[in-house]
């Protein structure tokens, strides 16, 4: 009935909307940011074109017998370490059709690690940190970060910021906290640029500096960042 009313005087008055799809617009972003935040509630969207007929004209999207799929599983047994990591993301984010295997993609990331490559290492310390496809292992977590890290990875440097906040299992140290974040949002990392402005604007690891929080959220905004839309 109140949903009845309400509607009715928008209708007569477009303004009175207003505040209505404010408030709901807001809540569906709360809900939106809240899910997103929670771990294994990201997801990565693919973009596909839809058309009449496209299970028999395409050959991806198929799962284990999509083409790319075979082809990429018969480089990384060759030793391709790019073919590793996208068999790591397929299995990670459940792409080409894949239902989510998280066992299997950090066996993938682990031999692209063990290969060299970069990300595969800066996979393998966030699934470990997150206990996804393994046991949970913040030592083992905290060492591959490090390495990664020293290689300027900027993923690795929030990672470590992320651990110095939480304090496990090293000391809990805002200070170093922010100073690791600070590093990564300047490699252009989004969520390095997201956890500065949420410490600035907290006073947390340095005085609290409400422009300089802001100016770290409209940047990550600009990435398409959900959190920093949301901030």
């Amino acid at each position: 009935a109140h949903l009845t009313a309400t509607t009715a005087a928008a209708a007569a008055n477009p303004r009175a909307a207003c505040p209505l799809a404010l408030y709901y617009l807001f809540h569906a972003a709360t809900t939106a940011y809240e899910r997103n935040s929670k771990p294994g509630g990201q997801a990565r969207v693919e973009r596909l074109r839809l058309y009449e007929g496209v299970a028999n004209q395409r050959g991806d999207h198929k799962g284990e017998s999509d083409d790319r799929m075979m082809y990429l599983r018969q480089a990384a047994e060759l030793g391709d370490w790019r073919a590793m990591l996208a068999m790591a993301n397929g299995y990670y984010w459940g792409n080409f059709g894949l239902p989510r295997d998280l066992n299997r993609a950090l066996e993938y990331y682990q031999r692209a690690h063990n290969h060299g490559a970069l990300q595969g290492t800066v996979g393998v310390a966030k699934m470990t940190l997150k206990g996804e496809g393994g046991l949970r292992n913040l030592s083992k977590a905290l060492h591959y970060y490090q390495s990664a890290a020293n290689r300027s990875s900027a993923d690795a440097l929030n990672g470590l910021g992320y651990m110095y906040f939480y304090g496990d299992p090293v000391g809990k140290n805002e200070t170093e906290a922010l100073s690791y974040f600070r590093r990564a949002g300047a490699l252009g990392n989004s969520d390095g640029l997201v956890n500065t402005g949420l410490m600035l604007r907290a006073g947390m690891g340095a005085p609290r500096n409400l422009t300089a929080a802001h100016e770290h959220f409209v940047k990550c905004a600009a990435m398409d960042h959900s959190s920093c839309q949301y901030q």
